[in-house]
């Protein structure tokens, strides 16, 4: 990967959650001037900064200076303090969001605030700096047909971003989006629950037996959005080419399989309200517009890249059509990963 982080101060909001920690990692080995990590979670950041502190470091002081790290505490949803969280930065990383969909169903103004009224703060502050170059949102294949509040937001957000190119002015800021599907053993997700489950041999609980999800590693994710830095031009859709589709049942049977538990603890719910049995991550519009770079697709809707088009209509777009993942590829999939392991 070309090196365009050196010396740049780049701003990772969510900078404590999954995904954001790992860009933050990375970003750690590429030489940034300056990486400033966002959020509102004062837990995590500390967590973080303990995590990455050295045992040479004499304090936290000591410890953001030799790491070339800031903590900044802050909630996106306060613009104030998102224009001066963002003077002297190079590159915005906005991963902040509500991502549970059952929190957002139940908290639907407060997920409309935090991913609409948020990512619209991050942008305008954005607008008040001429040094932030590039933006990139982080997003989520429930945006394609969304059923869900956190589906609704996260679409909105994207317009929002993508859109933003048009009335930037005489800015030279581009703004474009990373979409993938479920990131595999992040926090929240359904992977550690179903080996907590297990490992307290309780039943391990689906709402379907035939649901199909998208997943991707949190490696591929935090490459995707580390390549897109490469090639945007503002108003892209970059998605990882390296998405796999599980059906969460053979996800259990797996599961199962790697830890003897018998497939009989396997118990069906019930689908919750708004929950679709599979997923898509492209609309049939954006398959038309559909270009490669090295391992991530491009939706280039302006026609702003000479990239090779993938002509033919990939069956991959909807999670059901995609070939799944078999329950040994599973099993070798997770091991991979080192994700045979409850996360705390």
């Amino acid at each position: 990967m070309r090196n365009i982080f050196t010396n740049k101060t780049i701003l990772i909001s969510g900078g404590t959650g999954s995904i954001g920690s790992a860009i933050v990692k990375e970003l750690l080995k590429l030489n940034c001037k300056t990486i400033r990590v966002l959020g509102s979670d004062e837990n995590g950041l500390h967590n973080l900064s303990v995590d990455l502190a050295s045992s040479h470091s004499k304090n936290f002081i000591d410890s953001m200076i030799k790491n070339k790290i800031r903590y900044f505490y802050g909630d996106i949803t306060n613009l104030s303090r998102m224009i001066s969280a963002t003077e002297g930065v190079d590159y915005v990383i906005h991963a902040a969001a509500l991502k549970h969909v059952p929190i957002c169903e139940y908290n639907p103004f407060e997920a409309t605030k935090t991913n609409v009224i948020g990512t619209e703060n991050m942008i305008r502050a954005s607008f008040c700096h001429k040094s932030i170059q590039n933006f990139i949102l982080i997003s989520t294949d429930k945006v394609v047909d969304p059923t869900t509040v956190l589906g609704a937001t996260k679409l909105l957000a994207e317009k929002i971003v993508i859109n933003s190119n048009l009335n930037k002015g005489s800015r030279k800021i581009k703004l474009s989006v990373v979409r993938f599907g479920n990131v595999i053993g992040t926090r929240g997700s359904v992977l550690p629950k179903f080996i907590t489950q297990l490992k307290k041999k309780e039943n391990i609980t689906l709402t379907n037996n035939v649901t199909t999800r998208f997943f991707v590693s949190i490696q591929a994710a935090v490459k995707s959005v580390l390549t897109s830095f490469e090639i945007m031009k503002g108003g892209e859709i970059f998605i990882p080419k390296t998405i796999n589709s599980i059906k969460i049942f053979d996800l259990a049977r797996a599961l199962c399989k790697n830890y003897n538990f018998p497939v009989s603890k396997i118990k069906i719910t019930g689908l919750r309200q708004s929950e679709k049995i599979h997923e898509e991550i492209l609309t049939k519009d954006e398959l038309y517009n559909l270009k490669v770079y090295k391992d991530i697709y491009v939706v280039d809707h302006m026609n702003l890249h000479k990239l090779p088009k993938v002509k033919e209509m990939m069956s991959f777009f909807s999670s059901d059509q995609a070939k799944a993942l078999t329950v040994d590829e599973i099993i070798v999939y997770l091991k991979k990963f080192n994700l045979l392991t409850v996360k705390n």
